[in-house]
């Protein structure tokens, strides 16, 4: 009997150890998870931070980034309009006549045929009805630029007779007349021939020599263009 006493509080003794001990060691794994839990949970907010950091840092340059795209398109769309421009006053300059140009054409001469009745009288027998009627028809064929002895031929030039000789752009010109015409070659020639002006001019005593070029240069029209009494009309004005 006194022996079953002593066992009973040793019996209590070694559960309340273990006990004790299971406690103890639940405590400390609790206190692992909960400080492991707790480090997770600043990281995440440390690594969110950056995160976030790194987000706004992103949207920032890519704002740049599209207000700089946005300067070149329209820097693009700028250039290109200003190309179209540049290229259409080119165009109008060339047909104005107030650049030089060259190109593929011909050159049709108006000179002596050489024969024995020829004198310095017949020579001046080309009046400058003559002229305008070889411009108009190399005109009415295609022609694309004409100059005669070196004077552009612009909407506004006037050929005209001034005494015994023939003046262009008010600059007197002199035989031989030699016009330069950039073209359609063949249909330059084709228009000549059918109008009859090789023949026409073989009336007065002279030869129309045509020739095929493959380079001429017509020169700028080089007189005063700038419109003295036009002005535009306003859309409304009366």
């Amino acid at each position: 009997m006194f022996h079953l006493k002593r066992k009973i509080p040793l019996a209590i003794t070694f559960i309340s150890l273990t006990i004790g001990f299971m406690i103890s060691i639940q405590y400390h794994s609790t206190q692992e998870l909960f400080t492991l839990h707790s480090r997770d949970i600043t990281e995440i907010r440390s690594d969110l931070s950056k995160e976030m950091e790194r987000k706004d840092a992103l949207l920032k340059d890519l704002e740049k980034k599209q207000k700089l795209l946005s300067q070149y398109k329209n820097k693009s769309v700028n250039q290109e309009a200003t190309d179209i421009m540049q290229e259409e006053l080119n165009k109008s300059e060339m047909v104005a006549g107030l650049v030089p140009v060259k190109g593929k054409g011909l050159t049709v001469t108006i000179q002596s045929n050489g024969g024995s009745n020829s004198n310095q009288g017949i020579e001046n027998m080309v009046i400058d009805d003559d002229l305008r009627t070889l411009v108009n028809e190399l005109f009415a064929n295609g022609a694309q630029a004409i100059s005669i002895n070196g004077q552009r031929l612009i909407a506004n030039t006037a050929i005209r007779n001034v005494g015994d000789q023939i003046q262009v752009n008010n600059h007197f010109i002199h035989f031989p007349y030699q016009l330069d015409v950039i073209g359609d070659q063949e249909m330059l020639k084709a228009g000549l021939q059918v109008a009859g002006l090789p023949d026409y001019f073989k009336l007065l005593n002279k030869q129309l020599v045509i020739e095929g070029q493959d380079s001429i240069e017509v020169p700028a029209y080089t007189g005063d263009y700038h419109p003295k009494y036009m002005k535009p009309v306003k859309a409304g004005e009366k």
